[in-house]
């Protein structure tokens, strides 16, 4: 009986619940099971309070035990929050609870780690969504190189599983970014890639910032989320692959979903059901070489000021992404059915004469 409660408290603290991917670990003997339970109980506390426990919350994520949870209270909270474990940061609603940089250089929530780890936010606000676009796009540039992406509001760097569900995310240079690549790490210490970080966002709601969501060598799937005036919804490169179904994408200047890969062939990802509406380009692609698919089925493009969906090429409008106008994007399929197009501005699909699936109307 104790070596079966051992190993339930060692799952509690290495598994967070929301997990879909639980990782697996080897069987230790029950001493050594014993030893390691005792040293998470004196390590820290399960449950941490703001501003009850902690005035601040990272003095609560500090004090917090691996796989606990930090409640938040109603508050605006100006401090730059760093996590180097797995954590469950729950606040008590995203219209009660906000937080803001003390330090602009700084991303407001920075999650690192080399090893796999998990963490878990809902209920908040990070950053000011009430600044416009145009105030976004006007803030200073840092002094000098930054170390760090400054005006980000959650910067998950490492072999990270993240979820986020009803928050909000805005007034940032960029809202959230998800990146295996570890900085200043030599290359021989990296985590091989099948620790690719992932990300959930639900009931998530990105809005005006330079770029909504940022990802690079991450899968992340977006579901009945909100993306909205930005100048960029989103921007996924190097191997980063998007799942986004059952959201909005509108009104982002450039581009809703803007997706470019170097390496391949790669899974792009796989849009569906959603509205993606009165962007500039509904859908952009491109890619370095060939052999790269996506799927994008049964969406609603509604006027997009440009095109509904492109494919990098001489013959279109240019958006800035990963592979460079002057090299030509190698071919991309693209499968999918069931698509509406109307009203779009420029027209449906860019080039016109690209092996476009019978699912997409011209």
């Amino acid at each position: 009986m104790r070596l079966i409660l051992d190993k339930a408290a060692l799952a509690l603290v290495l598994v967070l619940a929301f997990s879909t991917n639980v990782q697996t670990f080897p069987l230790r003997r029950a001493t050594e099971l014993a030893v390691l339970h005792r040293e998470v109980q004196l390590s820290g506390q399960f449950l941490v309070r703001v501003p009850q426990d902690f005035p601040t919350i990272q003095a609560a994520i500090d004090a917090a035990a691996e796989g606990g949870t930090v409640l938040i209270g109603p508050g605006l909270y100006k401090e730059n929050v760093q996590i180097t474990k797995s954590l469950r940061v729950v606040g008590v609603g995203q219209e009660q609870v906000q937080i803001q940089a003390a330090n602009d250089w700084q991303p407001i929530i920075h999650v690192l780690s080399k090893i796999p780890i998990q963490v878990y936010f809902q209920g908040l606000t990070v950053g000011d969504p009430t600044l416009s676009l145009e105030q976004v796009l006007q803030l200073p540039p840092p002094p000098g190189p930054p170390a760090l992406p400054p005006y980000t509001g959650l910067f998950v760097e490492g072999p990270i599983q993240t979820l986020m569900r009803q928050a909000t995310v805005g007034g940032l240079g960029g809202g959230i970014q998800i990146s295996g690549i570890l900085r200043d790490i030599p290359f021989e210490e990296y985590i091989p890639s099948f620790f690719q970080p992932s990300a959930i966002l639900e009931e998530v709601r990105l809005m005006h910032n330079g770029v909504g969501l940022i990802l690079s060598d991450a899968q992340v799937l977006i579901i009945r989320s909100v993306i909205e005036e930005n100048f960029d919804g989103i921007w996924g490169f190097f191997k980063g692959s998007l799942f986004l179904h059952h959201s909005v994408v509108r009104r982002n200047q450039q581009a809703g979903v803007n997706l470019s890969i170097r390496d391949g062939p790669y899974l792009l990802g796989h849009i569906s059901d959603n509205e993606i509406a009165q962007n500039g380009v509904g859908v952009y692609l491109a890619a370095w070489k060939e052999g790269s698919w996506i799927e994008i089925s049964e969406n609603r493009f509604v006027q997009n000021q440009q095109y509904a969906v492109v494919v990098q090429d001489p013959a279109c409008p240019y958006v800035l992404n990963f592979v460079p106008k002057e090299i030509p994007s190698r071919p991309i399929q693209i499968l999918g059915s069931a698509n509406e197009f109307r009203e779009n501005t420029k027209g449906d699909l860019c080039p016109p004469d690209y092996p476009w699936p019978p699912g997409f109307r011209k």
